[in-house]
């Protein structure tokens, strides 16, 4: 009863087949609540959530998002934020993921179609860790062609155009970086470019490395 349904009323699942929690249900609210205090009595010193927001994938247009008139999804999804900045420690560091196009998009209000806004992040979490593989990114995204091959300029322009949204903010930026070969062949260089581009910047306070395998060369370090 917690998941999202389809137009008849069947439980809605994504292209891999996962039914996804309808996050402006407070049981939902309560379920991770009560996860990431356990998580801090076991002794973990952050918070990470991830997937906070509606689905990207799979046949949406049959999702039924039991929505009022007067709601939309950044703003439920701005409560749940709040939600947990209000009942977790002070003494509990929290971070958020979020699509790595949130950082083109904080002088307008567009949500990507999944809830997720930077700004409406940055207050409640000490950190936000942007998904910025440029893999990721439309084709031709700054004039670069194939932007999987210029991952240096993509985290270079995201940091800063998102820069005035953020400054005074509570929350540090802390993107996580492409160490997979999707696009480009990321190797010691490509690696270096992003890391480069964020410790240039005024923004974050330091970066993550992502690989679904776990692999990482002994050159990255």
């Amino acid at each position: 009863e917690l998941a999202f349904k389809t137009w008849n009323g069947n439980i809605w699942r994504d292209y891999k087949g996962l039914a996804w929690l309808d996050p402006q249900k407070e049981e939902v609210w309560e379920y991770n609540l009560a996860i990431a205090k356990e998580a801090t009595k076991l002794g973990f010193d952050e918070i990470n959530f991830d997937y906070m927001r509606y689905p990207s994938d799979g046949n949406v247009a049959n999702m039924n998002y039991n929505l009022k008139p007067e709601q939309n999804r950044a703003e439920i999804m701005k409560g749940f934020y709040k939600f947990l900045s209000k009942n977790l420690s002070k003494k509990t560091i929290i971070s958020i993921d979020m699509f790595g196009l949130v950082m083109d998009h904080t002088n307008d209000n567009y949500d990507l179609h999944i809830g997720q806004r930077l700004t409406d992040a940055v207050d409640y979490f000490d950190y936000v860790y942007p998904m910025m593989y440029a893999s990721h990114y439309p084709v031709n995204y700054l004039g670069l062609g194939n932007a999987a091959a210029y991952p240096g300029a993509v985290l270079t322009y995201g940091l800063k155009i998102s820069l005035p949204a953020i400054e005074n903010k509570k929350a540090k930026i802390r993107p996580w970086l492409q160490a997979f070969n999707i696009g480009a062949i990321y190797d010691q260089r490509l690696i270096d470019q992003q890391i480069d581009a964020v410790e240039n910047a005024t923004s974050t306070a330091g970066w993550a490395l992502w690989n679904a395998r776990n692999y990482y060369p002994d050159y990255i370090f």
